[in-house]
């Protein structure tokens, strides 16, 4: 197997397990949000970070610290002190923002690993082809 195949089959495993866990989380958010298993707590510290990292929310709750996870802009709007409705999922002990800026991000994660590999599936098909036809 050359290096390029190595390289292709590489990339398509990675997005095949980046395409499951995005569809996965975004159907644990929406389920969550469904449920209505709504908690009020006060933000203790705000982390918003611009780059790469991502913005959280930090409050106490139960004897606890926690965080919620949201992009930056969202970050933006809250202040330390605040009054927030978070979702809570017990499952994965996930405290969600309802408008965290995540769902959008996850489907376009959906949506880009499907065109990665469907790529790829065209690229092998058309190897394929070119193979038997020498044949």
């Amino acid at each position: 197997m050359s290096k390029n195949a190595i390289s292709i089959l590489v990339i398509f495993i990675i997005s095949v397990l980046y395409l499951f866990l995005s569809f996965n989380r975004l159907q644990e958010t929406k389920k969550t949000i469904s449920k209505e298993n709504l908690i009020s707590v006060t933000i203790a510290r705000i982390d918003c970070n611009q780059s790469h990292g991502r913005s959280s929310l930090i409050f106490k709750y139960n004897d606890g610290i926690h965080h919620a996870n949201l992009t930056y802009n969202q970050c933006l709007k809250y202040k330390i002190g605040d009054q927030v409705q978070l979702y809570y999922n017990q499952n994965y002990e996930w405290y969600i923002i309802k408008d965290s800026g995540y769902e959008s991000e996850d489907k376009s994660a959906i949506i880009i690993a499907c065109i990665i590999i469907t790529t790829i599936f065209i690229y092998w098909s058309y190897k394929l082809y070119l193979k038997l036809s020498k044949k």
